[in-house]
Order: structure tokens, then C-alpha cells, then sequence
């Protein structure tokens, strides 16, 4: 497994999991938002936009969130 993508193909039931567990509320709709989990995909702007938080904002929890991510992957495999 090499990406969040990849992850998410492999293992649903782990990600809701993790998504549900690990995420706090905006974090999880961040992720969920971005990559079309339950929703349609939306892009950065949209999300700073419903979320009524800055762009810059989205990107750097999005960033962290995803190197979070990585690590419960590594850790389940």
C-alpha cells in the first residue's frame, strides 16, 4: 500500500474506523470532503467555503491529517 487512495481501496472498514476514532469533527469532514467519502469530492476552496474556515487552513489540516493517516496504515499492516 503506498497511498491514502490505495488505503482506502484495501481497507474500508479499517478507515471508517480510524476516520471515527482518531479525526476530531472537522478533520474528519475535511478528509471526508476531499477525497468524496459519503459526499461528492469537493475542492479546497469549496470546503474553506462550507466550513467557512480559510484555504490555507484546509490545506494544513488536510496535510497533517493524511501524515496521520499514513501512520495508522503502517501500523495496521
Amino acid at each position: 500500500i503506498n497511498d491514502v487512495e490505495d488505503f482506502i481501496v484495501f481497507n474500508n472498514n479499517e478507515l471508517y474506523t480510524i476516520l471515527d476514532t482518531k479525526l476530531d469533527d472537522i478533520e474528519r469532514k475535511i478528509i471526508k470532503m476531499s477525497f468524496g467519502i459519503g459526499c461528492r469530492e469537493y475542492k479546497q476552496k469549496e470546503i474553506a467555503n462550507i466550513l467557512n474556515i480559510p484555504q490555507y487552513k484546509v490545506s494544513r489540516i488536510k496535510k497533517r491529517v493524511l501524515e496521520r493517516l499514513k501512520k495508522c496504515m503502517e501500523l495496521t499492516i
